[in-house]
């Protein structure tokens, strides 16, 4: 590569120069060198650590089961003591205490529970039976003892049996209800909570912090005073109309840009690090912490309680790091000199044509990659600042914009794994920024001096590191990693091509039109930024700094990407500032490069023919991308999950890219004469503007159109722009919910014959630790899940309901029924409408395809014309494990705002797909290492257990909801769009614990532990 570095201007007179002798140099190199021994220990400087402990029950007298789930799900340690005489209490089948509610399966497999069976003691925890023996006579006493050893059975202080690991733990349950004159010696359970994460800086560590901090500003400033001062002309620029018009875009965008891919994960991380006081996963990986990529998240969660969670004022902060990218790959791109000044001379529309391609390349990059809450918008800001700064350094011969430069990018680099990126123009310009470490006035300098310049230059980096590690820890990287790979996996740089197959995935929103455009344009320029700069440096011909760094820079941030733990496409806008700055270098530059290397010879066709294939090939490829967004519904929006077009002609053609270029040749080679050797290359940069700029009107037009459309009804958009504080709740003042809670059950006919109870038994059949709703629209219920004589097991029922008929209301609200078990597969479910006299006047099978012991909600269709009553036929024709149903009576629910049905203090379980678009839904806290139980939930899916399939409810991904699934009955509610009839990948449930939460005492310890210690 062969660049041309701009000189110093020589000046007739220099000021002295500072103070550079042996004193200043040692200044500088030992407090560069204390700043980094400071970063380097830092990380492994003392912390005191939460140490959680819950006490059961709180009177032993009258112990009462609670709900406590954790959320690690194992705690550190556990210990159960009760005595013979509590066993005995328990009766023949009672259960003394369990970790998980005694009624599921699961208990045996993940829990631990201790119970009577007959005359025997039983204690079995995760899969392992630890005891099954006769209960002694007489006074004696038991103690069940877990650490991460593992479980051991203790009678009267011996030890009789071990094995098994550590239970999760989600309740503590009893069948006691009395014991008198017990003491904690007859029952009592102690567990040592997990919340290791949540740490706080020792004095020590804030003592180191604050060293930290001077050392580098000691060296910082030795620095400058070190540093050459030369004097250069003005480096900025005047603000121009573009200046005006992509800030303006921007603003716009604020309002009206869908979702990023986890704006409701990463936005829910930050609310409750309020609770916690550390960066969590939240959602699922056993709340693992970020460290040490969590100062965005801290700063995220001190925006949300200064100023809200409306998505608007979330989407603030990705605005100004936005702007501020854009001013510094101006500032950049300015000054770049990438057109022969002549050009300049000859008329305004050069630079202005220039403008016009720089803000083309940001804002087509920037657009559906940088708006959200994701870190991406600060890592992009964080490289484009330090492409700058580099470009600096190299042009004035200083060291101290280079030592910003680090700091910034240490800055980013802490930012999110995707931070990686940020050093991509720091590698790019390390062949120049080296020689500038070891110049001096008079030769080469020595290597005391060039060592004092390095500790001084990576000191603002090293002050970075008090972003990292400043709450957290060695051992807490190391820990949450074990967490990561041990649960998720994690991807390496040899699975780097999976991204690009997201990028080029149709079905998949991350690979939609407008985030394949820059990238796939810029993989192109790139191959072809290489070819162009391996001819300049054969012929000799200087490529202008800039591009160059810019252009290698770009390079390497694509490389740097494969060291990411994943593969989303989203990453790709972590250096949209350094590759919208090379993209427009090159379409700019590439043309008076490849004129000055063609000045004495012909053009090469298959060279030219290669360029005008590939730039069409990627623009085509770009548009076959369909118009999907992630976790949106799309409303208003023109030609959804499609491929870009206008009516019936679609944009995804090659031969529309071959076209175009052939059309703008055509017209070069026409209205400028001088330029008919290179028609085609001005042609081929012209036509990528023109596609950048068609992306951003279809883009951007495309949501102010459904913007227009749906500010009478409701989308994301539309409330942005009408409701920017989100005071009328978001997406829940636009969704109804049939009310289960307050249904009015139809009244029974009278005078009709009892029901067969043969097969379906009223008040009970179905799973008993899941219950319809209580009241409403679960008061009269049949089930068949039945223990008859002679079978093995209950599901072995089968048979007939035939309800009573009920009297129709016959208003507007609908009519439904709840159901649980299983429909499909031989159980069937039958609406029969009649009149008063008992005719039947018509019949509608009703099904979900549902297996399930959740209750659904299924509306009854319209009744025929005539019908006063209703009745059901339900069938169990199932004998198969789970082959059960369940069915309500059937009621009149009213439809009901979401907003207004689930109350403000009440904690919902919203998912992360779209938790951005409910700022007013509580989401439940985890505090000390216990999650807070739910009372509702509103969830991404298609089919009522669809929402609850997400990996947050998954226990083996550590999900935040997992617990609820064993230990509260769920129901299903009917929920839809008020204004958009129809699927909208919309659940939502209201839940029910088994047990009350609270009713234990919560004691809390703080322990010092070293960096590098884990809790014992």
């Amino acid at each position: 590569m062969t660049t041309t570095i701009t000189p110093a201007p020589e000046v007739e007179s220099t000021p002295p120069p500072r103070r550079r002798g042996p004193a200043l140099r040692t200044i500088v190199l030992v407090a560069g060198l204390l700043t980094v021994v400071f970063a380097g220990l830092l990380p492994l400087a003392p912390v005191t650590v939460n140490d959680p402990t819950v006490q059961w029950p709180e009177d032993v007298s009258a112990p009462r089961s609670t709900s406590l789930a954790l959320g690690a799900y194992k705690p550190l340690g556990l210990d159960v003591r009760f005595s013979c005489d509590t066993a005995r209490a328990a009766g023949g089948a009672g259960v003394v205490v369990s970790t998980m509610d005694p009624g599921v399966p699961a208990v045996d497999e993940r829990g631990l529970s201790v119970r009577t069976v007959g005359d025997r003691l039983l204690i079995r925890a995760t899969g392992t039976t630890l005891l099954d023996s006769p209960l002694p006579a007489g006074d004696c006493a038991y103690r069940v003892r877990g650490d991460r050893n593992g479980l051991a059975v203790l009678l009267d202080g011996t030890e009789i049996s071990h094995g098994g690991v550590l239970p999760d733990v989600h309740s503590l349950a009893t069948t006691l209800t009395a014991l008198d004159g017990a003491t904690a010696d007859d029952l009592s359970v102690s567990v040592r909570v997990d919340d290791q994460f949540t740490t706080s800086p020792s004095t020590a560590k804030v003592v180191l912090m604050v060293l930290l901090a001077l050392a580098a500003l000691v060296a910082v400033a030795g620095l400058v005073r070190m540093d050459t001062r030369i004097s250069l002309p003005r480096t900025g620029f005047r603000p121009r109309l573009v200046d005006i018009v992509v800030p303006a875009v921007m603003v716009l965008w604020v309002f009206l840009a869908p979702m990023s891919d986890d704006d409701g994960y990463y936005s829910a991380m930050a609310r409750n690090v309020d609770v916690t006081g550390y960066v969590g996963n939240y959602y699922q990986l056993l709340n693992q912490g970020f460290t040490p990529f969590a100062w965005f998240y801290y700063f995220l969660s001190e925006w949300q309680v200064l100023f809200g969670t409306a998505p608007v004022v979330l989407r603030v902060p990705a605005l100004l790091f936005g702007l501020v990218t854009w001013f510094a790959v101006r500032w950049f791109v300015a000054r770049a000199g990438v057109l022969p000044a002549a050009w300049s001379r000859r008329g305004p529309w050069v630079d202005r044509g220039a403008r016009v391609v720089l803000a083309s390349a940001f804002l087509v990059w920037w657009l559906p990659l940088d708006m959200g809450v994701r870190p991406e918008g600060v890592v992009t800001m964080c490289g484009a600042l330090t492409l700058l700064a580099v470009a600096k350094a190299v042009e004035s011969q200083r060291l101290t914009p280079l030592a910003a430069g680090i700091g910034v990018a240490g800055v980013g680099f802490f930012a999110h794994p995707t931070g990686f990126t940020v050093l991509a123009p720091l590698v790019a310009g390390l062949p120049l920024l080296i020689p500038l470490l070891r110049k001096d006035t008079d030769g080469t300098a020595d290597w005391k001096t060039v060592l004092a310049r390095t500790l001084g230059v990576l000191s603002p980096g090293a002050v970075a590191v008090v972003f990292a590690f400043s709450d957290g820890t060695l051992r807490d990287f190391v820990h949450a990693q074990d967490i990561f790979l041990r649960i998720a996996g994690q991807d390496s740089w040899y699975t780097e091509i999976s991204r690009y197959t997201f990028l080029l995935n149709t079905s998949d929103p991350m690979a939609n039109y407008a985030k394949r455009a820059p990238v796939l344009l810029c993989l192109v320029a790139l191959v072809w930024f290489v070819v162009l700069v391996t001819s300049a440096r054969a012929r000799r011909v200087p490529v202008p700094p800039r591009l160059a760094l810019a252009g290698w820079s770009t390079l390497f941030a694509f490389l740097l990407l494969w060291f990411t733990p994943s593969k989303w496409t989203h990453h790709f806008g972590s250096f949209s500032g350094i590759g919208s700055a090379f993209l427009a270098l090159l379409l700019v530059g590439s043309v008076p490069l490849v004129r000055e290397l063609t000045r004495d010879r012909k053009l090469s066709v298959p060279v030219v023919l290669g360029a005008v294939v590939s730039v069409s090939a990627m623009m085509a490829l770009a548009f076959h991308g369909a118009n999907k967004w992630p976790y949106s519904w799309l409303l208003g929006i023109p030609n959804p999950n499609v491929s870009p077009g206008v009516s019936v002609i679609r944009f995804d053609k090659p031969y529309w890219g071959l076209i175009a270029i052939g059309v703008v040749a055509f017209l070069v080679a026409r209205t400028l004469p001088h330029w008919r050797k290179l028609a085609v290359v001005v042609a081929v940069p012209v036509v990528v503007v023109l596609f950048f700029l068609a992306n951003i009107t279809y883009l951007v037009g495309g949501f102010s159109y459904a913007t227009v459309q749906t500010l009478g009804t409701w989308s994301p958009w539309a409330a942005n722009v009408r409701d920017p504080l989100a005071t009328n709740c978001g997406a829940a003042e636009a969704i109804d919910v049939l009310d289960v809670r307050g249904a009015q059950p139809l009244a029974e006919l009278a005078g009709q014959p009892p029901v067969d109870g043969s097969a379906f038994a009223q008040g009970r059949g179905w799973f008993p630790s899941a219950p319809p709703p209580e009241g409403g629209a679960g008061e009269t219920a049949w089930g068949s899940l039945v223990d008859r004589p002679g079978q093995e097991f209950p599901e072995q029922t089968v048979g007939k309901l035939t309800t009573p008929w009920f009297v129709l209301d016959g208003g507007p609200d609908a009519t439904a029924v709840l159901v649980s078990g299983l429909l499909g597969q031989g159980n069937t479910l039958t609406v029969e409408f009649g009149t008063a006299t008992g005719r039947v006047l018509g019949t509608t099978p009703i099904t979900d395809q549902q297996d399930s012991v959740i209750w659904r909600n299924l509306v009854l269709p319209p009744a025929p014309s005539g019908a006063e009553t209703v009745r059901l036929v339900a069938a169990d024709g199932s004998m198969g494990w789970g082959g059960w149903l369940a069915v309500t009576a059937p009621s009149v629910q009213r439809a009901v705002p979401l907003k207004d049905y689930v109350p403000r203090d009440a904690a919902v379980a919203v998912a992360w797909q779209f938790a951005f678009l409910f700022p007013c839904q509580r989401q439940p806290e985890l505090r000390d290492g216990i999650i807070e139980p739910v009372s509702y939930a509103v969830q991404w899916g298609d089919t009522a257990t669809g929402g609850i399939s997400d990996a947050t409810w998954q226990p083996v991904r550590g999900g935040l909801f997992g617990d609820v699934l064993v230990s509260q009955s769920i129901t299903a509610l009917t929920a839809g769009m008020r204004d958009f009839p129809g699927a909208h990948s919309t659940q939502v449930y209201q839940t029910e614990a088994r047990y009350p939460s609270g009713r234990y005492t919560l004691t809390h310890q703080r322990k010092t532990l070293f960096g590098w210690e884990a809790m014992r």
